[in-house]
């Protein structure tokens, strides 16, 4: 009886894990949303991706560093990586280019274009919800971030 609860519960361990998969299939779509860090603060963001290829997304995001009233509205697309490098479906290693707009809301602080490169991974803990971290540069607000994906 032992063995039985044990196998049942590894099975069900391993079956909830291998349930998520990254990255996003065409039609697919997750919303991601944290924080951000940077040397100019610590901004929120939030953001929606959509797969539109084989291991391609765009989305837009939204950023906001209430300590400088900067909000930035941009959007992206990434690479995933798993399936070049055969990475386990759990996991999800991306990158990609950011393209927006960032303005001052009071001031006409950093107001203009942007681009930006970033690099980030994700660990589904199950089929919904990951934790994300992101790596950038080149916008004011992509130092990095690091929050939480919900796949839809």
């Amino acid at each position: 009886m032992k063995k039985a609860l044990f196998a049942l519960a590894i099975f069900s361990f391993f079956g909830n894990v291998l349930v998520a998969q990254a990255p996003l299939s065409i039609g697919e779509r997750q919303v991601n949303f944290g924080l951000g860090f940077s040397s100019d603060g610590v901004p929120i963001y939030g953001g929606v991706d959509f797969g539109v290829f084989q291991d391609i997304t765009v989305g837009g995001q939204a950023g906001l560093d209430l300590g400088f009233n900067y909000l930035a509205l941009d959007v992206r697309g990434d690479y995933h990586f798993n399936r070049i490098f055969e990475i386990i479906s759990t996991f999800d290693a991306y990158a990609g280019l950011d393209l927006g707009v960032g303005f001052g809301i009071d001031n006409d602080y950093d107001t203009g274009l942007q681009l930006g490169l970033h690099v980030g991974g994700r660990y589904f803990w199950n089929n919904e919800w990951a934790i994300n971290v992101e790596f950038g540069g080149g916008t004011r607000l992509s130092g990095g971030r690091a929050g939480v994906t919900k796949l839809f």
